[in-house]
């Protein structure tokens, strides 16, 4: 019975002590958890943080060349722009890929299914489109919309689809990409 009572006293005086020098030890100057303020050590964290440059481009709510912070993803790039317009069919993009600099991200327009019949989005009269209603059009961003604007407002209407290729950066590529969206209400 006495060696019982020496093992627990044993135990129990070690255990304070132990708790005394741990509370010491954190109780000292040499142990710091939180860093001198006064410190000589300067950080710049933009200089930590690499950056990639890439391209939104589609149903994008603010499209344009934008400098990101490398490892982010698809998703977090997207959020970081302002997110997507009505309209974006985010099925066709891998969201949890890493974006890479240089690279064109695309977020195309939805079509939905309803009953069997396929339905599209409204097609955009380019006689009467407004600027932000031109950048609602896949492939168009602001540089084409103003100088699709310019071009009706010193020329007219347009009457056919091809008089689109007098344009500034309309060629027959773009116009077959933007035909779709597109129609001529003269």
């Amino acid at each position: 019975m006495l060696d019982l009572i020496k093992k627990i006293g044993l135990i129990v005086g070690v255990i304070i002590l132990g708790t005394l020098v741990y509370y010491f030890r954190l109780d000292s100057d040499s142990f710091d958890l939180v860093p001198d303020i006064n410190s000589d050590l300067q950080i710049d964290y933009q200089d930590e943080v690499a950056m990639v440059v890439v391209h939104m481009a589609g149903a994008i709510m603010y499209p344009g060349v934008y400098e990101l912070p490398v490892g982010m993803s698809v998703m977090e790039a997207i959020h970081f722009v302002g997110g997507v317009s009505s309209g974006a069919n985010l099925d066709k993009v891998n969201l949890a890929k890493e974006i890479r600099h240089g690279q064109r991200i695309f977020v195309p327009f939805l079509k939905q299914k309803e009953q069997g019949v396929v339905q599209s989005y409204d097609k955009i009269d380019i006689n009467r489109a407004s600027r932000d209603d031109l950048l609602l059009i896949p492939g168009i961003g602001v540089t084409i919309a103003s100088h699709i604007i310019r071009y009706r407002d010193d020329h007219g209407f347009f009457k056919s689809y091809d008089d689109l290729l007098q344009v500034k950066y309309i060629g027959k590529g773009m116009l077959t990409k933007i035909r779709p969206y597109i129609m001529l209400d003269k």
